[in-house]
């Protein structure tokens, strides 16, 4: 009896120390697996900026929409986040993607709706088609980007960087705009999405910053045609309205593509019920947008806002088939061919 209980004593102590029996198992288990927050295979803490950037997708609230991250030369980023009841989205932007920027790139925040993505207007909720809302916002240049970033403190705490993080009718103005430039140099055929890779060494930024002087100058084509492009991007998302030139042929569904059409135009004239009976509406409620704080992006200045404000319907109308030129204009081939044949 004695020896019986020696022996289950010895085989209980065996069991008891480390690496033995059934503990071997969970022992190389941890060996193996990493400590979260560090490097598989070791203990070395990983070293990762993550920016929380709040965006605000905003014509009227739109919920249920998709807002990512790209940049012109790149493309999307693989960074995206849900609009929330609120139309808030969350990205989390790792810091090497703003560090790793070519400094005549551009960041854009693009936002688009959902199948069962809706708009509240003034406390009345819609539903919305799966592209009907397609909207963009630059954030500020990559320097400045890689400054805030180099610096204490916080880019999503920037002045500009929440000014630009507002998703909205006017930002996406300037960006159809801007567009529309970079198909008089060539480097597009249409509306630029994630999607789009353009392929330049020119400064994105200059051209960008050359086209909001522009829109800035008071009685210009830009101006009135900014103002336009804002109305009609107002009456695609929450009017449902899809023809604003005549002949115009592009669905709900192809905002971008309406509103570049809108840009680039320099024959064509309004659809007649857009012109008469739903811009005079329009033109109101964006001068009410003017007016209220939520709306506020880098072009926005007081004077800028007057301004604008003092842009008429019959303003607009005129301006559908004017040409827009920067202070520099683009050479056509033709200007190219015939100073070849000078030379």
């Amino acid at each position: 009896m004695a020896k019986i209980l020696l022996l289950i004593s010895s085989i209980l102590i065996l069991l008891m120390l480390p690496g033995c029996g059934a503990s071997s198992s969970s022992g190389d288990s941890a060996v193996n697996s990493p400590t979260p927050g560090t490097t598989p295979g070791t203990n070395t803490p990983v070293s990762q900026s993550i920016i929380p950037l709040t965006i605000t997708l905003k014509d009227g609230i739109v919920r249920n929409a998709t807002v990512q991250l790209a940049s012109l030369l790149q493309g999307k980023l693989n960074v995206s986040a849900e609009t929330d009841f609120g139309g808030q989205a969350t990205l989390h932007i790792p810091s090497d993607i703003i560090n790793n920027l070519a400094n005549n790139d551009l960041l854009y925040i693009y936002g688009q709706s959902n199948a069962n993505s809706t708009i509240d207007v003034n406390g009345f909720t819609q539903g919305l088609q799966s592209g009907q809302v397609k909207l963009r916002s630059f954030l500020p240049d990559p320097g400045y980007l890689k400054a805030v970033l180099a610096s204490s403190n916080k880019i999503e705490d920037d002045p500009l960087v929440k000014k630009s993080s507002v998703v909205s009718h006017f930002t996406n103005a300037e960006a159809v705009l801007f567009d529309n430039e970079l198909k008089k140099k060539g480097l597009l055929n249409s509306a630029s999405n994630p999607n789009t890779n353009i392929t330049t060494t020119e400064s994105l930024v200059s051209v960008l910053n050359e086209l909001r002087s522009e829109i800035q100058k008071v009685g210009t084509p830009t101006i009135k045609k900014f103002k336009l492009i804002a109305a009609a991007t107002k009456a695609i998302i929450e009017k449902n309205i899809s023809t604003i030139l005549q002949g115009q042929t592009a669905s709900i569904t192809e905002p971008d593509q309406i509103l570049f059409e809108l840009a680039e135009n320099e024959t064509a004239l309004l659809e007649p019920n857009f012109e008469s009976n739903i811009l005079p509406s329009l033109q109101t409620e964006v001068n009410q947008d003017l007016q209220s704080s939520e709306f506020d992006s880098p072009l926005f200045t007081s004077s800028f806002t007057e301004d604008l404000s003092q842009v008429s319907s019959q303003d607009m109308i005129t301006a559908v088939d004017e040409k827009i030129e920067l202070s520099t204009p683009q050479a056509t081939i033709n200007d190219l061919l015939s100073n070849s044949y000078q030379g």
